[in-house]
């Protein structure tokens, strides 16, 4: 078990990893990948699941902390991040004489929608081939209407900010329309194909 392994030099490219000791050299992994509006969370809720998915079904498990989005860092960076830690990750397997070579990468709301955005948008170039995801409740279309009614995130306006963070360019509500390449770029519905 390894714990805040540092795959980058932001505070939050950290990642938890188990690699179950009883494998045959060849093993697959359950990337878990926290929520949080890609503002807020941390891989510790994942503490259990990672316990489980080892210790119960033999796969290598892993969660990560990403950077959170904001002026200076988009879902690109995340994108970026998931890579480093999916490197770091195959790179710890072989030091451990396990061979890690497919990943099914799940998580919950924000962490859902990257697992999917990953999976789909990333899957030929990914360190460890993505080959499932399991999305609770993430996001699928950045285009949807119905992202942007007020909610527990906040108000109409706070919620176009915070997706002009998650896109790299600053709308307002009123100016959404104009963002529909942009937002499709990072929608994870975009990226299905007879491949999927």
């Amino acid at each position: 078990h390894y714990r805040d392994i540092a795959y980058g030099t932001h505070e939050r490219q950290t990642l938890d990893l188990n690699i179950p000791t009883d494998n045959d050299g060849e093993i697959g992994l359950v990337l878990f990948i926290h929520g949080g509006g890609w503002i807020a969370g941390d891989k510790d809720v994942y503490e259990t699941s990672l316990e489980y998915a080892s210790d119960i079904y033999g796969f290598a498990s892993a969660a990560i902390n990403y950077r959170y989005v904001s002026e200076s860092t988009d879902l690109g960076d995340i994108m970026d991040d998931i890579d480093a830690a999916l490197a770091i990750i195959k790179q710890k397997g072989e030091e451990n004489g396990v061979s890690i070579n497919k990943v099914l990468l799940t998580g919950g709301s924000a962490g859902g929608h990257l697992s999917l955005l990953y999976g789909y948008s990333r899957v030929d170039g990914a360190p460890i081939r993505p080959v499932a995801v399991v999305d609770n409740c993430g996001l699928s279309d950045l285009n949807d209407e119905n992202y942007y009614i007020a909610n527990g995130l906040g108000s109409d306006e706070q919620i176009a900010e915070l997706f002009s963070w998650a896109i790299g360019e600053s709308f307002t509500y009123e100016e959404r329309a104009a963002k529909y390449e942009l937002l499709e770029k990072y929608s994870p519905n975009y990226y299905i194909n007879e491949n999927t």
